[in-house]
């Protein structure tokens, strides 16, 4: 079989450039349907362990702004059409997960090299070795259906799992049921808003191990506005590509063995290493960011292992690949940092926040906030107590400065809230690697 797309990311970003949701959703969409397709029939042998091309991948958003759930049903659908992939259950429970992996069950044939092949050139199927494994792709339109971070069971298993450990999991049910299953492997994109992340999610969990396993994936605010994408659409065209998809997603399901670097990336992988552990970014200065920067490093190689499948490369994985994999991987970084901001912070630092995310979108529209405009809003989070104490230390750090004017005490930001948790040169040093990510993506895009 021949691919149809040159590059199955591109010819993706391409389907889905009509929707309103953010491009780097629906390329992290695109990630997490190859991936789900890939199953864990690749992996990246790092020794004494391997490296599986699996992500948790969620996106974070106020509701309603980037149509979070359908940007996942799009790859989803997709996944629907390619035989032998199971797609999980919407809940977290054990007893639906554990049924889902003992359904996905199979046996892969492994490639053993040349020494399977009989006096006729083909395969002798008594020397093929098979191996058992169960793999399913999760996709539940909210986060809170599926993740319970009470649940330390859970937690840690999906932890684990997320390392690509060859292993038996075993687990009694609440009926006391045993279930084993033989080499897990979970892929789960998700979806959630900022307040369910900061209500939910412990401080814990930032630097216990599973949420510097995920990829948190920001926006506030739609790409474009398309009030009827069916009529901006050429049917006949979208059609094609869906089918195109389809087909070469079936050619990258049957893709089974161990993925390698050229020799080209072996070196810029080396230089990248002494580098990420020789200098350490302001905006992962704290200790809670110490779980993600240990695992950066697997967290490229599972990117560019898609990558490589995406452009029909075979099992090699070029340089160009590992380096756009490490790009777009440090770009996410500070949608890291936009979603841990609030998480963890005392009280008045978050009101602090309320207070001064109100304040610039009121300047950004040069409508003066006066202290009464500004308590309006205030009195519905907060008491007057807290008002004040907000204010006086906001305008202490010298994030605010209050004017008297014709019309009243006038309060103006001095300081944007998303950058107050970064040094100038680390700001610039973030959005440059954003925008070297946008760059990469849009030429992907275009081709």
């Amino acid at each position: 079989m021949t691919r149809k797309c040159g590059d199955w990311l591109r010819t993706y970003l391409q389907y889905t450039s009509l929707s309103e949701s953010p491009e780097l959703f629906h390329f992290w969409a695109g990630v997490s349907t190859i991936a789900g397709t890939l199953r864990r029939r690749v992996w990246f042998n790092m020794g004494h362990f391997e490296w599986t091309p699996n992500f948790y991948i969620i996106f974070v958003a106020p509701a309603g702004v980037a149509a979070k759930s359908t940007t996942i049903r799009i790859g989803t659908d997709l996944l629907r059409e390619i035989e032998n992939v199971h797609l999980g259950p919407d809940s977290g429970t054990w007893q639906a997960l554990g049924k889902c992996l003992m359904e996905a069950e199979e046996m892969v044939p492994m490639p053993t090299g040349a020494n399977n092949l009989g006096p006729d050139g083909l395969v002798d199927p008594l020397t093929i070795e098979y191996e058992t494994m169960s793999c399913i792709t999760c996709s539940p339109g909210e986060l809170g259906t599926f993740l319970n971070f009470q649940d330390p069971k859970l937690i840690s298993t999906l932890t684990a799992l997320w390392d690509g450990q060859r292993e038996t999991f075993e687990h009694l049910t609440a009926t006391q049921t045993p279930i084993r299953i033989v080499n897990p492997w979970i892929n789960i994109i998700s979806a959630t808003t900022p307040s369910w992340l900061k209500m939910n999610m412990p401080e814990a969990a930032i630097g216990d191990g599973f949420a510097s396993r995920v990829v948190f994936v920001f926006a506030n605010r739609k790409r474009h506005l398309v009030p009827y994408p069916g009529l901006s659409s050429t049917p006949g065209a979208h059609k094609t590509m869906r089918t195109n998809l389809i087909h070469d997603l079936q050619e990258i399901s049957e893709l089974v063995g161990e993925m390698q670097l050229t020799p080209d990336a072996i070196a810029w992988g080396t230089e990248w290493y002494q580098t990420h552990w020789a200098e350490r970014p302001v905006h992962m200065a704290s200790e809670r960011f110490d779980g993600y920067r240990a695992r950066k490093q697997t967290h490229i190689h599972k990117l560019a292992m898609v990558l490589a499948a995406s452009r029909g490369t075979g099992m090699w994985i070029e340089v160009e690949e590992l380096m756009k994999a490490a790009t777009i991987t440090t770009a996410m970084e500070q949608d890291m940092v936009n979603v841990f901001e609030s998480i963890g912070v005392a009280p008045t630092s978050r009101l602090i926040n309320e207070l001064l995310s109100f304040i610039k979108t009121y300047q950004d529209r040069s409508v003066p906030v006066t202290k009464q405009l500004l308590w309006r809003f205030a009195m519905q989070i907060m008491s007057a107590q807290e008002f004040s104490e907000s204010i006086n230390s906001a305008v202490l750090a010298g994030y605010l400065q209050l004017t008297n004017t014709t019309e009243g005490d006038v309060y103006k930001l001095l300081v944007d809230p998303t950058t107050i948790r970064r040094t100038d040169a680390d700001a610039a040093s973030t959005v440059a690697a954003a925008e070297k990510a946008k760059a990469s993506l849009a030429g992907l895009a275009k081709g």
